[in-house]
């Protein structure tokens, strides 16, 4: 087992050295580090204190969704495991997903073995996520064909896209809660011919667990429910404010058409199938500055923050994988000396 999680660690951490190597190549250093060394110390207290502050705010959110499903964690694991996840997330196709199956398991493993609400966490954060990320998007795509001056017809797959995500999300969770009990006995009928299998039957109950918690957070604990919205709009409103800061610092002046054009089109940059969005996120930058008629040797700038700040957190994140490999390990230990 030991020997299992080493090759996988070793294996990560090529990945990601694979990947920074990939971002540095993209990067035009020299003009990077220009940018990078004219920033005063204070500029880079406060825009680290507004990552670091995002990144809490999604954590919190997550716990939010714990208690709602009665599910007993601390903030400190909650941070370590979802800075993993998503470190193992960014260097998978698409930044989006890959690290949740290990989130899950770790939820699974270092707490208490529920491992239904273990999934239940893990799926409800994923899906709040979606849910605010696309709404927003439906918004900004909104906004932008009503007082935008680009072309109208650019946006129009892209808010159908949105449009249909958002409904089918909540469509999805209305189904899950409304008709749970339809579609657990419709389950027990499709397998009933391997009624005797114990691995059938476990899935049968957790099934029945998921749906009894998934109902119990949405409509027994509204307050639980608002509350997650209004920190996923906060933690929203974090990352607007990060993207104006470094707008700041680089005396690039936006209206706020422009600014939300900028915003829009580079968070559907990153739901294309690319690892760490390397090399979409340079060109949708480059042709957000080039059709609003700004300087574009000042995307070099803007690239430089954003990778930096990539690098930061899939080191920290790695870090914390590490960490929860091995201690999840050393709890198995006591399992193999000592078999039940």
């Amino acid at each position: 087992m030991k020997k299992d999680i080493n090759i996988t660690l070793l294996l990560l951490w090529i990945s990601a050295l694979l990947l920074l190597i990939l971002m540095l190549k993209q990067l035009p250093i020299e003009s990077a580090m220009t940018w990078i060394n004219g920033l005063e110390y204070y500029q880079w207290v406060i825009w680290g204190g507004i990552n670091s502050i995002i990144i809490l705010i999604y954590v919190y959110r997550w716990l939010l969704i714990n208690n709602g499903i009665d599910f007993k964690t601390n903030f400190l694991k909650l941070l370590l495991v979802r800075q993993a996840g998503q470190s193992f997330s960014y260097i998978t196709p698409g930044p989006q997903f890959g690290g949740e199956p290990l989130q899950i398991y770790w939820l699974w493993k270092t707490d208490n073995y529920l491992g239904h609400k273990a999934f239940l966490s893990v799926a409800l954060d994923r899906i709040f996520e979606l849910w605010i990320n696309f709404s927003v998007l439906c918004c900004g795509i909104i906004i932008l064909m009503l007082f935008s001056n680009t072309d109208i017809t650019v946006w129009y797959y892209s808010l159908i896209i949105c449009v249909v995500m958002v409904i089918g999300i909540f469509l999805f969770g209305r189904l899950l809660i409304s008709h749970d009990s339809v579609i657990i006995s419709r389950l027990k009928k499709a397998i009933g011919y391997w009624q005797h299998s114990p691995r059938l039957k476990s899935l049968t109950l957790h099934m029945e667990n998921v749906s009894k918690d998934a109902h119990s957070f949405f409509i027994r604990k509204p307050g639980v429910f608002y509350s997650t919205v209004l920190v996923s709009i906060i933690g929203w409103m974090g990352m607007l404010a990060e993207i104006w800061l470094v707008l700041e610092f680089l005396k690039i002046k936006l209206s706020i058409i422009d600014f939300v054009f900028l915003v829009i089109a580079m968070r559907l940059a990153l739901l294309l199938p690319v690892p760490g969005g390397v090399g979409t996120i340079e060109a949708t930058i480059f042709w957000v500055f080039t059709s609003l008629g700004l300087n574009t040797f000042d995307v070099v700038g803007m690239i430089a923050f954003i990778r930096v700040r990539d690098l930061a957190i899939v080191s920290a994140g790695m870090i914390a994988f590490q960490f929860l490999m091995r201690n999840t390990i050393l709890q198995e230990k006591p399992d193999q000396i000592n078999p039940k």
